[in-house]
């Protein structure tokens, strides 16, 4: 199976910094974001006991935020105070499986991980001349690179004495992807881990057709 998508975001904000009625700063922004993203997978459906899936994702992205901070001459700022934008590049590869293995026709253990291998790089530009007459001049950041390979194993059971009835218990550990804070864009924040272990029963009267479910 394959699921493709691409996608494309336009923000437009204004915001007024106010100073004693006049606002003294008009703050222009307009955040772009473009996305491509793609997965494939391949799962299998032997008459056996084993069954597996694997898999590929891919991500390549792109948030652009353009911010114009123009003064009022009133209160003797120039017409332009500042302009200037920031580009986050953003892409992931990554790839999965899972083997999946039936103990008995009711019950079956599953384990499997995903690896994922992320950068985020950000780039920031300032024109040192307001109104775009000058060229556009990078600005030094203390960490314009973000970089992270995560491991996210996780393991289940499950158990299916009846038709009516689901039991299973999982465990899991996945991370949060890293990136940049658009407006303090020399700190990053690293991936994030999170862990998540429990178990859930299902069940339906067939007569009835009223689910219940419990989870711990």
């Amino acid at each position: 199976a394959a699921l493709a998508e691409i996608r494309r975001e336009v923000h437009q904000a204004l915001s007024l910094l106010d100073m004693a009625g006049a606002p003294a700063c008009l703050t222009e922004k307009r955040l772009t974001r473009r996305d491509f993203t793609e997965e494939l997978r391949a799962a299998s459906n032997f008459a056996g006991p084993f069954n597996f899936t694997v898999g590929g994702f891919y991500q390549n992205g792109r948030i652009r935020d353009n911010e114009v901070l123009d003064g009022n001459t009133d209160y003797f700022l120039p017409p332009v105070v500042f302009e200037g934008y920031e580009i986050n590049h953003i892409k992931t590869d990554s790839v999965f499986g899972q083997l999946r293995y039936k103990v008995l026709p009711q019950l079956e253990l599953a384990g499997g991980a995903r690896y994922s291998d992320e950068k985020r790089h950000l780039d920031s530009i300032n024109f040192l001349s307001p109104g775009g007459g000058a060229a556009p001049v990078p600005v030094s950041l203390t960490n314009p690179g973000l970089h992270s390979k995560t491991t996210s194993p996780e393991v289940s059971i499950t158990y299916t004495p009846t038709n009516d009835l689901t039991l299973f218990g999982d465990w899991k550990k996945a991370y949060k992807s890293g990136s940049y804070n658009m407006i303090t864009p020399t700190n990053p924040a690293g991936p994030i881990t999170f862990t998540n272990g429990g178990g859930t029963g299902v069940g339906a009267n067939r007569n009835e057709d009223v689910p219940t479910e419990a989870a711990a």
